[in-house]
């Protein structure tokens, strides 16, 4: 199913919402959405913005490296400098 088919099915879901309650849980899903990927949180050393969304994957991929093991100690990184 191509995008276009995806979209004209997604909109007939939408159409069949009855209960205000759904209409109303599917308006914030997409304004928390487009809040995410358009509101600015933070800025790089070099000035560039970092979107929430940005914010949110990076934050995933530092806890999930930090998971496996991939990350140095305070006194680690020390050492490292003492030695150069």
């Amino acid at each position: 199913m191509n995008i276009a088919e995806r979209k004209i099915k997604l909109v007939e879901k939408i159409l069949r919402l009855v209960n205000a309650e759904n209409v109303a849980r599917f308006e914030e899903i997409l304004e928390n959405e487009s809040l995410e990927s358009s509101t600015v949180v933070a800025h790089t050393v070099n000035e560039r913005e970092i979107t929430l969304k940005e914010y949110r994957e990076k934050n995933e991929r530092a806890e999930t490296s930090y998971a496996e093991g991939k990350f140095k100690t305070s006194e680690e990184i020390k050492d490292k400098f003492k030695s150069k």
